[in-house]
């Protein structure tokens, strides 16, 4: 499959790869306004240290159960005129998908809103030939099915360990010299020492977009601050935004080396605090 091209869900899996991006949202949402409300410190402590390779996980077993729930509807006459299985984001209104997550997790869920604070709830309806969203504040729009490749929906993991390599190299350049900021320098140092390492067959023009793919899809996470085409950029990683980037440190000191044009690090010393490298 070309990396560029769009994958066609059905509506079963786009409606579980809603759920899991809503939770996503909500649960960084938590995170980054500390709640006191102790079911949402919870439900947040529950999701925080999950990696890409868990987040398909629920994905994956969210498809299996929506699609029983689809095939075991009993058309009831819904009174906004949709008549098939449903959830809300209101609190109280999706316990069909806690038990579910309960029973992927073998652990309770607690119940809470699952619309972001700043909007109103939403009701998604799923059936065998499409899904559909409810917007409380503004009518309903079908789900769409299309959407770009990710992990959770590809399992690639070559495509994983790359954007996991970028990330990581950005929070040790960030570590090591915060005023480094230019996107073309570290998109070219990057790219070339990928390639010698890798004997990659791959031409440099085809790892620079496969380099830019990785550095828009953090911009969009909200950990950089820029695009693939701007001139410089700036990083700001949160705690849970290390989250499965372990591995990665080490290979990403090396890249920074190069980047930053440091020939040697004094013995001992490490490119990057030893909090990020749990």
């Amino acid at each position: 499959m070309n990396n560029n091209e769009e994958i066609e869900l059905t509506s079963i899996q786009a409606t579980a790869y809603w759920w899991v991006n809503l939770i996503r949202s909500k649960v960084k949402e938590i995170l980054i306004e500390t709640s006191s409300n102790e079911d949402k410190t919870k439900f947040a402590h529950i999701f925080c240290k999950f990696t890409e390779v868990d987040w398909r996980k629920i994905y994956l077993q969210l498809v299996y159960y929506i699609g029983e729930d689809v095939n075991n509807y009993i058309p009831n006459g819904d009174v906004y005129g949709i008549d098939a299985f449903n959830q809300d984001t209101e609190k109280g209104g999706h316990n069909r998908i806690n038990e579910e997550l309960s029973k992927i997790l073998q652990i309770s869920i607690p119940d809470i809103r699952l619309a972001s604070s700043d909007s109103k709830d939403l009701v998604i309806y799923t059936n065998m030939f499409g899904a559909c969203v409810w917007y409380k504040s503004c009518g309903v729009s079908d789900l769409s099915t299309k959407y770009e490749p990710s992990y959770v929906l590809t399992g690639d993991e070559n495509e994983l360990d790359f954007y996991n390599q970028v990330l990581s190299t950005i929070a040790v350049l960030q570590q090591k010299d915060h005023n480094f900021d230019s996107t073309p320098i570290l998109r070219d140092r990057f790219c070339d020492e990928y390639k010698r390492i890798y004997s990659s067959d791959k031409t440099l023009d085809e790892i620079r977009k496969r380099f830019n793919k990785a550095f828009n899809k953090a911009a969009d996470r909200d950990i950089v601050w820029g695009r693939s085409f701007k001139q410089s950029y700036f990083a700001y990683f949160r705690d849970f935004d290390y989250v499965g980037l372990e591995k990665y440190m080490k290979l990403a000191e090396h890249y920074a080396r190069i980047i930053l044009q440091i020939e040697k690090v004094p013995e001992g010393q490490s490119l990057v605090k030893n909090k990020y490298k749990n």
